[in-house]
Protein backbone atom coordinates (compact mmCIF):
# COMPACT_ATOMS: atom_id res chain seq x y z
CA UNK A 1 0.00 0.00 0.00
CA UNK A 2 1.29 3.45 -0.91
CA UNK A 3 0.84 6.20 1.66
CA UNK A 4 0.91 9.92 1.09
CA UNK A 5 2.98 12.23 3.30
CA UNK A 6 -0.02 13.03 5.44
CA UNK A 7 -0.58 9.37 6.25
CA UNK A 8 3.11 8.60 6.62
CA UNK A 9 3.69 10.64 9.73
CA UNK A 10 0.59 9.10 11.31
CA UNK A 11 1.89 5.60 10.64
CA UNK A 12 5.17 6.59 12.26
CA UNK A 13 3.26 7.94 15.23
CA UNK A 14 1.33 4.66 15.39
CA UNK A 15 4.58 3.17 16.62
CA UNK A 16 4.99 5.99 19.14
CA UNK A 17 6.39 5.44 22.59
CA UNK A 18 3.06 6.23 24.25
CA UNK A 19 1.36 3.32 22.48
CA UNK A 20 4.20 0.89 23.22
CA UNK A 21 4.35 1.91 26.88
CA UNK A 22 0.57 1.61 27.18
CA UNK A 23 0.79 -1.98 25.95
CA UNK A 24 3.60 -2.75 28.41
CA UNK A 25 1.50 -1.38 31.29
CA UNK A 26 -1.36 -3.69 30.28
CA UNK A 27 1.00 -6.67 30.07
CA UNK A 28 2.47 -6.01 33.52
CA UNK A 29 -0.96 -5.45 35.07
CA UNK A 30 -2.20 -8.72 33.56
CA UNK A 31 0.86 -10.56 34.89
CA UNK A 32 0.44 -9.15 38.41
CA UNK A 33 -3.19 -10.28 38.48
CA UNK A 34 -2.47 -13.70 37.00
CA UNK A 35 -2.39 -16.88 39.12
CA UNK A 36 0.92 -17.62 37.39
CA UNK A 37 2.60 -14.87 39.40
CA UNK A 38 2.69 -17.25 42.37
CA UNK A 39 4.96 -19.55 40.37
CA UNK A 40 7.38 -16.76 39.59
CA UNK A 41 8.86 -16.76 43.10
CA UNK A 42 9.30 -13.19 44.33
CA UNK A 43 8.67 -11.42 41.01
CA UNK A 44 5.41 -9.72 42.04
CA UNK A 45 7.14 -6.79 43.83
CA UNK A 46 9.39 -6.31 40.78
CA UNK A 47 6.39 -6.34 38.45
CA UNK A 48 4.53 -3.82 40.59
CA UNK A 49 7.60 -1.55 40.61
CA UNK A 50 7.88 -1.86 36.83
CA UNK A 51 4.24 -0.88 36.46
CA UNK A 52 4.70 2.24 38.62
CA UNK A 53 7.76 3.25 36.60
CA UNK A 54 5.95 2.74 33.30
CA UNK A 55 3.00 4.85 34.47
CA UNK A 56 5.42 7.61 35.51
CA UNK A 57 7.15 7.45 32.11
CA UNK A 58 3.84 7.58 30.28
CA UNK A 59 2.90 10.86 31.94
CA UNK A 60 5.81 12.66 30.27
CA UNK A 61 5.70 11.01 26.86
CA UNK A 62 3.45 13.53 25.13
CA UNK A 63 5.98 16.29 25.71
CA UNK A 64 8.84 13.94 24.81
CA UNK A 65 7.24 12.93 21.51
CA UNK A 66 6.63 16.57 20.64
CA UNK A 67 10.25 17.51 21.34
CA UNK A 68 11.71 14.46 19.59
CA UNK A 69 11.19 16.07 16.18
CA UNK A 70 13.82 18.70 16.97
CA UNK A 71 15.98 17.16 19.71
CA UNK A 72 18.07 14.17 18.72
CA UNK A 73 18.83 13.24 22.33
CA UNK A 74 15.12 13.03 23.15
CA UNK A 75 14.47 10.93 20.05
CA UNK A 76 17.19 8.45 21.09
CA UNK A 77 15.81 8.32 24.62
CA UNK A 78 12.34 7.51 23.24
CA UNK A 79 13.83 4.65 21.24
CA UNK A 80 15.29 3.27 24.47
CA UNK A 81 11.88 3.59 26.15
CA UNK A 82 10.19 1.73 23.32
CA UNK A 83 12.84 -0.99 23.27
CA UNK A 84 12.56 -1.86 26.95
CA UNK A 85 8.74 -1.56 26.89
CA UNK A 86 8.57 -3.97 23.96
CA UNK A 87 10.89 -6.41 25.76
CA UNK A 88 8.62 -6.32 28.81
CA UNK A 89 5.49 -7.00 26.74
CA UNK A 90 7.19 -9.75 24.75
CA UNK A 91 8.46 -11.56 27.84
CA UNK A 92 5.22 -11.44 29.81
CA UNK A 93 2.95 -12.19 26.85
CA UNK A 94 5.05 -15.19 25.83
CA UNK A 95 4.91 -16.56 29.38
CA UNK A 96 1.12 -16.25 29.45
CA UNK A 97 0.85 -18.17 26.19
CA UNK A 98 3.12 -20.91 27.55
CA UNK A 99 1.59 -21.22 30.99
CA UNK A 100 0.74 -24.86 30.44
CA UNK A 101 4.39 -25.78 29.95
CA UNK A 102 7.12 -26.33 32.52
CA UNK A 103 9.68 -23.58 32.14
CA UNK A 104 12.73 -22.39 34.02
CA UNK A 105 11.34 -20.19 36.80
CA UNK A 106 14.78 -18.97 37.82
CA UNK A 107 15.50 -17.81 34.28
CA UNK A 108 12.22 -15.89 34.18
CA UNK A 109 12.86 -14.23 37.52
CA UNK A 110 16.31 -13.11 36.37
CA UNK A 111 14.86 -11.71 33.14
CA UNK A 112 12.22 -9.74 35.05
CA UNK A 113 14.89 -8.36 37.39
CA UNK A 114 17.08 -7.40 34.42
CA UNK A 115 14.21 -5.63 32.66
CA UNK A 116 13.33 -3.81 35.87
CA UNK A 117 16.88 -2.45 36.08
CA UNK A 118 16.90 -1.44 32.42
CA UNK A 119 13.59 0.35 32.87
CA UNK A 120 14.86 2.11 35.98
CA UNK A 121 17.96 3.30 34.10
CA UNK A 122 15.83 4.72 31.28
CA UNK A 123 13.49 6.41 33.76
CA UNK A 124 16.42 8.08 35.55
CA UNK A 125 17.50 9.72 32.27
CA UNK A 126 14.06 11.32 32.05
CA UNK A 127 15.04 13.88 34.69
CA UNK A 128 17.74 15.28 32.40
CA UNK A 129 15.16 16.50 29.89
CA UNK A 130 12.63 18.03 32.27
CA UNK A 131 9.53 16.89 30.42
CA UNK A 132 6.16 18.47 31.09
CA UNK A 133 3.71 15.99 32.59
CA UNK A 134 0.22 15.52 31.14
CA UNK A 135 -2.87 13.98 32.62
CA UNK A 136 -4.16 11.22 30.33
CA UNK A 137 -7.60 11.07 31.90
CA UNK A 138 -10.40 9.53 29.87
CA UNK A 139 -12.56 11.80 27.73
CA UNK A 140 -15.87 11.05 26.03
CA UNK A 141 -15.49 9.16 22.78
CA UNK A 142 -16.54 11.11 19.71
CA UNK A 143 -17.66 9.36 16.57
CA UNK A 144 -18.07 11.07 13.22
CA UNK A 145 -18.70 9.87 9.72
CA UNK A 146 -17.15 11.51 6.72
CA UNK A 147 -20.48 11.61 4.89
CA UNK A 148 -21.80 15.13 4.37
CA UNK A 149 -25.36 16.48 4.31
CA UNK A 150 -26.81 19.62 2.77
CA UNK A 151 -27.85 21.18 6.09
CA UNK A 152 -26.08 24.41 7.09
CA UNK A 153 -25.27 24.78 10.81
CA UNK A 154 -27.37 27.69 12.07
CA UNK A 155 -25.16 28.15 15.13
CA UNK A 156 -22.31 29.53 13.01
CA UNK A 157 -22.24 32.27 10.43
CA UNK A 158 -20.52 31.22 7.21
CA UNK A 159 -18.02 33.93 6.38
CA UNK A 160 -15.89 34.81 3.40
CA UNK A 161 -17.82 32.99 0.69
CA UNK A 162 -20.65 35.40 -0.22
CA UNK A 163 -19.04 36.49 -3.49
CA UNK A 164 -18.24 32.91 -4.47
CA UNK A 165 -21.81 31.82 -3.73
CA UNK A 166 -23.22 34.62 -5.87
CA UNK A 167 -20.97 33.78 -8.78
CA UNK A 168 -21.92 30.10 -8.72
CA UNK A 169 -25.65 30.77 -8.35
CA UNK A 170 -25.52 33.24 -11.22
CA UNK A 171 -23.64 30.78 -13.45
CA UNK A 172 -26.15 28.00 -12.78
CA UNK A 173 -29.26 30.14 -13.26
CA UNK A 174 -28.09 32.05 -16.31
CA UNK A 175 -26.84 29.02 -18.23
CA UNK A 176 -28.99 28.29 -21.29
CA UNK A 177 -27.85 24.69 -21.63
CA UNK A 178 -30.14 21.77 -20.89
CA UNK A 179 -27.48 20.33 -18.56
CA UNK A 180 -24.87 22.39 -16.74
CA UNK A 181 -22.15 20.72 -14.67
CA UNK A 182 -20.10 23.11 -12.56
CA UNK A 183 -17.17 21.62 -10.61
CA UNK A 184 -15.98 23.45 -7.50
CA UNK A 185 -12.25 22.77 -7.40
CA UNK A 186 -9.99 23.31 -4.40
CA UNK A 187 -7.51 21.80 -1.98
CA UNK A 188 -8.66 19.67 0.94
CA UNK A 189 -9.85 21.86 3.80
CA UNK A 190 -10.58 24.85 1.56
CA UNK A 191 -14.34 24.78 2.18
CA UNK A 192 -15.76 23.23 -1.01
CA UNK A 193 -18.53 21.37 0.83
CA UNK A 194 -19.47 24.47 2.83
CA UNK A 195 -19.75 26.53 -0.35
CA UNK A 196 -21.86 23.85 -2.03
CA UNK A 197 -24.18 23.88 1.00
CA UNK A 198 -24.57 27.66 0.72
CA UNK A 199 -25.53 27.39 -2.94
CA UNK A 200 -27.86 24.43 -2.36
CA UNK A 201 -29.62 26.27 0.49
CA UNK A 202 -29.90 29.62 -1.31
CA UNK A 203 -33.52 30.81 -1.67
CA UNK A 204 -33.15 31.16 -5.45
CA UNK A 205 -32.30 27.47 -5.75
CA UNK A 206 -35.51 26.38 -3.99
CA UNK A 207 -37.43 26.74 -7.26
CA UNK A 208 -35.92 23.46 -8.47
CA UNK A 209 -38.62 20.78 -8.24
CA UNK A 210 -36.08 17.98 -7.96
CA UNK A 211 -33.18 18.37 -5.55
CA UNK A 212 -30.57 15.85 -4.39
CA UNK A 213 -27.38 15.95 -2.33
CA UNK A 214 -25.08 12.91 -2.69
CA UNK A 215 -21.82 12.34 -0.86
CA UNK A 216 -19.89 10.25 -3.38
CA UNK A 217 -16.98 9.15 -1.12
CA UNK A 218 -13.79 7.34 -2.12
CA UNK A 219 -15.55 4.18 -3.22
CA UNK A 220 -17.26 5.24 -6.43
CA UNK A 221 -20.49 3.30 -6.94
CA UNK A 222 -22.65 4.39 -9.87
CA UNK A 223 -25.67 2.37 -8.71
CA UNK A 224 -25.55 3.92 -5.26
CA UNK A 225 -25.21 7.45 -6.65
CA UNK A 226 -28.13 7.14 -9.06
CA UNK A 227 -30.28 5.41 -6.46
CA UNK A 228 -29.57 8.22 -4.01
CA UNK A 229 -30.61 10.81 -6.59
CA UNK A 230 -33.80 8.95 -7.47
CA UNK A 231 -34.77 8.40 -3.84
CA UNK A 232 -34.39 12.12 -3.10
CA UNK A 233 -36.26 13.09 -6.27
CA UNK A 234 -39.16 10.69 -5.91
CA UNK A 235 -38.86 9.11 -2.46
CA UNK A 236 -37.88 5.56 -3.41
CA UNK A 237 -35.50 3.61 -5.64
CA UNK A 238 -36.69 0.15 -4.57
CA UNK A 239 -36.88 -2.52 -7.24
CA UNK A 240 -34.26 -0.98 -9.52
CA UNK A 241 -31.01 -2.96 -9.40
CA UNK A 242 -29.38 -2.29 -12.76
CA UNK A 243 -28.20 0.89 -14.43
CA UNK A 244 -30.62 0.72 -17.37
CA UNK A 245 -33.65 0.46 -15.07
CA UNK A 246 -32.32 3.30 -12.98
CA UNK A 247 -31.67 5.34 -16.13
CA UNK A 248 -35.26 4.81 -17.27
CA UNK A 249 -36.64 5.75 -13.84
CA UNK A 250 -34.46 8.84 -13.60
CA UNK A 251 -35.58 9.94 -17.06
CA UNK A 252 -39.21 9.43 -16.10
CA UNK A 253 -39.24 11.32 -12.79
CA UNK A 254 -37.10 14.22 -14.02
CA UNK A 255 -38.88 14.76 -17.32
CA UNK A 256 -39.98 18.38 -17.70
CA UNK A 257 -38.55 19.29 -14.28
CA UNK A 258 -35.86 21.62 -13.00
CA UNK A 259 -33.28 19.42 -11.25
CA UNK A 260 -30.47 20.43 -8.88
CA UNK A 261 -27.85 17.84 -7.83
CA UNK A 262 -24.74 18.17 -5.67
CA UNK A 263 -22.08 15.47 -5.90
CA UNK A 264 -19.82 16.09 -2.92
CA UNK A 265 -16.27 14.79 -2.48
CA UNK A 266 -15.93 13.16 -5.90
CA UNK A 267 -12.50 11.48 -6.16
CA UNK A 268 -12.96 8.88 -8.90
CA UNK A 269 -10.46 9.54 -11.69
CA UNK A 270 -11.41 6.67 -14.02
CA UNK A 271 -12.31 8.44 -17.27
CA UNK A 272 -14.80 5.79 -18.40
CA UNK A 273 -16.74 5.95 -15.14
CA UNK A 274 -16.78 9.75 -15.26
CA UNK A 275 -18.08 9.71 -18.82
CA UNK A 276 -20.80 7.25 -17.83
CA UNK A 277 -21.76 9.54 -14.96
CA UNK A 278 -21.91 12.50 -17.34
CA UNK A 279 -24.09 10.48 -19.72
CA UNK A 280 -26.52 9.67 -16.91
CA UNK A 281 -26.72 13.38 -16.11
CA UNK A 282 -27.74 14.11 -19.70
CA UNK A 283 -30.53 11.54 -19.78
CA UNK A 284 -34.00 12.64 -20.77
CA UNK A 285 -35.73 13.03 -24.11
CA UNK A 286 -38.18 15.67 -23.00
CA UNK A 287 -37.31 19.23 -22.14
CA UNK A 288 -35.86 19.66 -18.66
CA UNK A 289 -33.14 21.62 -16.88
CA UNK A 290 -30.38 19.92 -14.88
CA UNK A 291 -27.82 21.78 -12.78
CA UNK A 292 -25.05 19.77 -11.12
CA UNK A 293 -22.40 20.98 -8.67
CA UNK A 294 -19.39 18.68 -8.27
CA UNK A 295 -17.08 19.30 -5.28
CA UNK A 296 -13.64 17.82 -5.94
CA UNK A 297 -9.96 18.41 -5.24
CA UNK A 298 -8.79 16.69 -8.44
CA UNK A 299 -8.36 18.91 -11.48
CA UNK A 300 -8.65 16.06 -14.00
CA UNK A 301 -12.13 15.23 -12.67
CA UNK A 302 -13.20 18.85 -12.89
CA UNK A 303 -12.13 19.16 -16.52
CA UNK A 304 -13.63 15.82 -17.57
CA UNK A 305 -17.08 16.50 -16.12
CA UNK A 306 -17.45 20.25 -16.57
CA UNK A 307 -19.72 21.83 -19.16
CA UNK A 308 -18.63 25.28 -17.98
CA UNK A 309 -15.31 26.47 -16.56
CA UNK A 310 -14.56 24.85 -13.17
CA UNK A 311 -14.82 27.24 -10.24
CA UNK A 312 -11.42 27.35 -8.56
CA UNK A 313 -11.84 28.10 -4.87
CA UNK A 314 -9.30 30.44 -3.31
CA UNK A 315 -8.16 30.51 0.35
CA UNK A 316 -10.02 32.70 2.81
CA UNK A 317 -8.53 36.07 3.69
CA UNK A 318 -6.77 36.34 7.05
CA UNK A 319 -9.71 38.37 8.41
CA UNK A 320 -12.26 35.80 7.26
CA UNK A 321 -10.13 32.99 8.66
CA UNK A 322 -10.03 34.86 11.97
CA UNK A 323 -13.84 35.22 11.95
CA UNK A 324 -14.24 31.46 11.48
CA UNK A 325 -11.71 30.70 14.21
CA UNK A 326 -13.31 33.24 16.58
CA UNK A 327 -16.79 31.72 16.33
CA UNK A 328 -15.51 28.33 17.45
CA UNK A 329 -12.59 29.06 19.78
CA UNK A 330 -14.30 31.78 21.83
CA UNK A 331 -17.24 29.73 23.05
CA UNK A 332 -17.32 29.65 26.87
CA UNK A 333 -14.08 31.62 27.14
CA UNK A 334 -13.17 33.51 30.32
CA UNK A 335 -14.02 37.16 29.57
CA UNK A 336 -11.04 38.36 31.55
CA UNK A 337 -8.67 36.81 29.02
CA UNK A 338 -10.48 37.98 25.87
CA UNK A 339 -8.04 40.72 24.85
CA UNK A 340 -5.00 38.52 25.31
CA UNK A 341 -6.62 35.58 23.54
CA UNK A 342 -7.74 37.73 20.63
CA UNK A 343 -4.17 38.83 19.91
CA UNK A 344 -2.94 35.25 20.06
CA UNK A 345 -5.92 34.02 18.04
CA UNK A 346 -5.28 36.46 15.21
CA UNK A 347 -1.72 35.14 14.95
CA UNK A 348 -3.06 31.58 14.81
CA UNK A 349 -5.62 32.52 12.14
CA UNK A 350 -2.80 33.77 9.90
CA UNK A 351 -1.00 30.44 10.35
CA UNK A 352 -4.13 28.63 9.09
CA UNK A 353 -3.31 30.13 5.64
CA UNK A 354 -6.90 30.65 4.60
CA UNK A 355 -8.01 27.05 5.09
CA UNK A 356 -11.50 26.70 6.55
CA UNK A 357 -10.83 23.21 7.93
CA UNK A 358 -7.66 24.39 9.64
CA UNK A 359 -9.48 27.26 11.37
CA UNK A 360 -12.23 24.86 12.49
CA UNK A 361 -9.80 22.20 13.74
CA UNK A 362 -7.57 24.53 15.76
CA UNK A 363 -10.52 26.57 17.03
CA UNK A 364 -12.19 23.41 18.32
CA UNK A 365 -8.97 22.35 20.03
CA UNK A 366 -8.51 25.70 21.77
CA UNK A 367 -11.99 26.57 22.96
CA UNK A 368 -12.24 26.65 26.74
CA UNK A 369 -8.42 26.39 27.11
CA UNK A 370 -6.23 28.80 29.07
CA UNK A 371 -3.86 31.47 27.78
CA UNK A 372 -0.74 29.31 28.15
CA UNK A 373 -2.33 26.58 26.04
CA UNK A 374 -3.14 29.11 23.32
CA UNK A 375 0.41 30.47 23.36
CA UNK A 376 1.85 26.97 23.09
CA UNK A 377 -0.36 26.28 20.05
CA UNK A 378 0.63 29.55 18.40
CA UNK A 379 4.35 29.02 19.01
CA UNK A 380 4.44 25.34 18.06
CA UNK A 381 6.95 24.54 15.33
CA UNK A 382 4.40 22.15 13.84
CA UNK A 383 3.19 25.05 11.67
CA UNK A 384 6.53 25.16 9.86
CA UNK A 385 6.92 21.48 9.07
CA UNK A 386 5.10 21.25 5.74
CA UNK A 387 6.79 22.38 2.56
CA UNK A 388 3.56 23.25 0.78
CA UNK A 389 2.60 26.93 0.86
CA UNK A 390 -0.99 25.96 1.61
CA UNK A 391 -1.42 22.79 3.64
CA UNK A 392 -4.02 21.73 6.18
CA UNK A 393 -1.74 19.12 7.81
CA UNK A 394 -0.01 21.40 10.36
CA UNK A 395 -3.31 22.38 11.98
CA UNK A 396 -4.57 18.81 12.02
CA UNK A 397 -1.28 17.54 13.42
CA UNK A 398 -1.50 20.15 16.16
CA UNK A 399 -4.91 18.79 17.13
CA UNK A 400 -3.54 15.24 16.97
CA UNK A 401 -0.65 16.07 19.30
CA UNK A 402 -3.09 17.20 21.98
CA UNK A 403 -5.11 13.98 21.94
CA UNK A 404 -4.85 11.72 25.00
CA UNK A 405 -2.27 9.01 24.37
CA UNK A 406 -4.86 6.21 24.31
CA UNK A 407 -6.73 7.98 21.50
CA UNK A 408 -3.56 9.01 19.70
CA UNK A 409 -2.34 5.45 19.21
CA UNK A 410 -5.79 4.24 18.09
CA UNK A 411 -6.19 7.12 15.65
CA UNK A 412 -2.69 6.74 14.27
CA UNK A 413 -3.05 3.02 13.73
CA UNK A 414 -5.98 3.66 11.40
CA UNK A 415 -3.66 5.55 9.04
CA UNK A 416 -2.44 2.23 7.60
CA UNK A 417 -5.85 1.83 5.95
CA UNK A 418 -6.40 3.54 2.62
CA UNK A 419 -8.87 6.42 2.58
CA UNK A 420 -12.38 5.08 2.01
CA UNK A 421 -11.55 1.55 3.19
CA UNK A 422 -14.18 -0.51 4.95
CA UNK A 423 -12.89 -1.36 8.43
CA UNK A 424 -14.32 -4.23 10.44
CA UNK A 425 -14.45 -2.78 13.95
CA UNK A 426 -14.27 -6.19 15.68
CA UNK A 427 -11.14 -7.18 13.73
CA UNK A 428 -9.66 -3.75 14.32
CA UNK A 429 -10.15 -4.05 18.08
CA UNK A 430 -8.42 -7.46 18.05
CA UNK A 431 -5.36 -5.86 16.45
Amino acid sequence: MRLGPGSLWLVMEAMSASGVVKEAIRSVAAAVGSPMVRLWRNSKPDLEEMRRTLVLLEAGLRDAERRSRDEEAVRLWLEQVKAVARDISALLNSRRRRRGRVFAKLSLVKKIEKLKEKLKAVEEKRHIFGFTFHNSSTIEDTYAKRETIACVDDEFTIVGRSREKEEIVRTLLQSESKTTILPVLGLGGMGKTTLAKLVFSDSRMQDFERRAWVHVSQKFNMLRIVKAVISQFEGTADGFDDLQSLYNQLEKISSGKKCLIVLDDLCESDIELLRKLKLMANCGKERRMVRIIVATRIEAIAHELSTVSPYKLRPLSNDDCWNVFEQIAFQWTNEGDLHVLEAIGRDIAIKCKGLLMAAHAVGSMLHNKNVDFWKAARDSNTWDQCSSHIDVLPSLRLSYEHMPSYLKSCFAYCAIFQKGSTIDKDKLIQQ
